[in-house]
């Protein structure tokens, strides 16, 4: 009966032990993401815009982000390029 009490014992201390640990790890991760995003963010700009597909006269919603307009633009350039070969081939 002893040896199942301290069996017992050591396993829930080294549960708590372990809990405690992965949640430290868990907020220093977390606030490692949370400035990646946003330093991120800062630098990022994003433009919606429509995509008409050529051989359905459809209109589809797209956004597109990039540090600069000429990086969004050429992502939107890309994307409608994409779209209209997927749906018409």
């Amino acid at each position: 009966m002893k040896k199942i009490i301290l069996i017992a014992a050591i396993g829930v201390a080294g549960l708590t032990s372990a809990k405690e640990t992965k949640s430290l790890n868990f907020e220093k991760e977390k606030n490692v993401s949370k400035q990646t995003n946003s330093e991120i963010k800062s630098k990022m700009n994003c433009y919606s815009y429509g995509i008409v597909i050529g051989c359905t006269n459809e209109m589809i919603s797209d956004t597109a982000c990039g540090e600069t307009y000429e990086e969004a633009r050429q992502c939107m350039i890309d994307n409608g390029a994409l779209m209209n070969e997927y749906f018409c081939n």
